[in-house]
């Protein structure tokens, strides 16, 4: 019995295996190269500012979006939430007492002077309750710089 193992060993060829073995290895040397190689190039100054920018003005403006007149308090508006206290503060809007689920919230004089010089201010009615909801932009995001390479 032996002997026939013996011999069935060697009518097999272990090239086969030997060349899959080394396949793999050229395959995960040359891999590991191409991560090194693009690791080390550099994106150019140039072509990143472009690229961010392309991207902060696919994003847009930052913005602030607020209603008044009979504001229904729901998951997304909620009328004595920290954005109602800041605007009622720098006085923008007021804020009534509470009647029912609904709050009136008034705008005032100054905050209507104020959207009017703001660029970019959208509102649109409600129909279901009356309110009117505003949505104002508050800051312009901007790439100020790159850190230079050296």
């Amino acid at each position: 019995m032996f002997e026939q193992e013996i011999e069935m060993e060697q009518r097999q060829s272990s090239v086969v295996p030997l060349l899959l073995i080394i396949a793999m290895i050229l395959a995960f040397v040359g891999v590991a190269g191409y991560y090194v190689v693009q690791n080390k190039r550099v994106l150019p100054a140039a072509e990143a500012n472009g690229l961010i920018a392309q991207s902060l003005r696919a994003d847009g403006p930052a913005t602030i979006r607020f209603a008044t007149g009979r504001v229904a308090t729901t998951v997304q508006q909620r009328p004595y939430d920290a954005k109602y206290r800041f605007l009622e503060k720098a006085g923008l809007v007021k804020l009534g007492k509470d009647n029912g689920r609904f709050t009136p919230v008034d705008l005032t004089p100054a905050g209507r002077k104020l959207l009017a010089e703001i660029p970019g201010v959208t509102q649109s009615n409600d129909a279901k309750d009356g309110s009117v909801s505003y949505l104002v932009p508050i800051a312009e995001r901007q790439l100020v710089g790159t850190p230079r390479s050296q």
